[in-house]
């Protein structure tokens, strides 16, 4: 399995997934998040504010930036979904300073989340998982998200989508991001991820994270 800038069909099946288009739940948490600057959980950004547009699961495979890390990590479904969704996820990868739940568990479709990036964690965005699937008997889990607000203008779409299935070896991770700028220009360390090879330091420290444990 090989990273690319192309999306390819994920092997997993979809889960459950809510639409901006289907209301109550999916309303009432955005509205949350945009109407004084928090969620209930506590997600927070700066007061001047810019507004991402949702989408649903499709704008991973029609996004104009996109890039899939797609690898064989040699740890069991369950180790590696653990580590995906605890508490301080991804501390292991040097593009990010922070990526915090602002929901309570169980975490689910609805869940928010917290996360800065960039210098000194310069920019900062809240999150809404849109689709959460975790399936203990075939130990596959999926989930994914859309940025709601970020402290910086030019990013009209920003979102992820990370599965877990099984292998002989272990797991097989596909780790999808999407991005659609807007007018305004981004700072460079931001908008050029695609180009620049940063999400190549993600994949290579997610490997170098996941090589350090036994299944």
């Amino acid at each position: 399995a090989q990273s690319s800038t192309e999306i390819t069909p994920s092997r997993v099946s979809k889960g459950v997934n809510i639409h901006p288009s289907s209301g109550g739940q999916y309303s009432r948490v955005v509205d949350n998040i945009r109407g004084c600057g928090s969620d209930p959980g506590g997600a927070t950004v700066d007061r001047m504010a810019y507004d991402l547009e949702p989408f649903d699961q499709s704008f991973f495979d029609t996004a104009p930036m996109r890039y899939v890390i797609d690898v064989d990590i040699p740890v069991a479904p369950q180790t590696a979904w653990a580590e995906f969704t605890r508490q301080n996820t991804l501390d292991w990868c040097r593009a990010l300073n922070s990526v915090r739940f602002t929901s309570p568990e169980p975490y689910q479709v609805g869940t928010t989340r917290s996360v800065a990036l960039g210098p000194g964690g310069l920019v900062k965005m809240d999150e809404l998982f849109f689709l959460w699937n975790d399936n203990a008997t075939t130990a596959t889990y999926q989930h994914a998200f859309h940025g709601v607000r970020a402290n910086v203008p030019g990013l009209k779409k920003f979102g992820e989508y990370t599965a877990v299935s099984p292998t002989d070896n272990g797991s097989r991770l596909v780790w999808k991001f999407a991005m659609e700028l807007g007018g305004i220009a981004l700072p460079s360390f931001l908008s050029g991820p695609i180009s620049s090879g940063a999400f190549g330091t993600v994949e290579s420290d997610t490997i170098k994270h996941f090589s350090t444990f036994s299944r």
